[in-house]
């Protein structure tokens, strides 16, 4: 998957995390012990999200011009 999102006029209602924890399903179905993603730098309200969800931050880099945010969860 590439990317997750909720359209503004549907935000606040628990479908992110719905969508959150159906990917983390699949992941774990399939083997995976570890599920990444990142977002940019600037949307500190996705960061502040996925902390919330048990994600930690990896480190921080700069591609395609923008700066991202690279996160992990262990999935148990």
């Amino acid at each position: 998957m590439d990317n997750i999102a909720v359209s503004p006029a549907a935000q606040g209602k628990g479908h992110g995390r719905v969508l959150m924890r159906h990917a983390e399903a699949v992941a774990r179905d399939h083997g995976y012990s570890v599920i990444r993603l990142y977002t940019q730098e600037k949307m500190t309200e996705n960061i502040a999200i996925y902390l919330q969800y048990d994600y930690v931050e990896t480190h921080r880099a700069q591609e395609s011009g923008l700066h991202r945010v690279f996160m992990k969860k262990r999935l148990g």
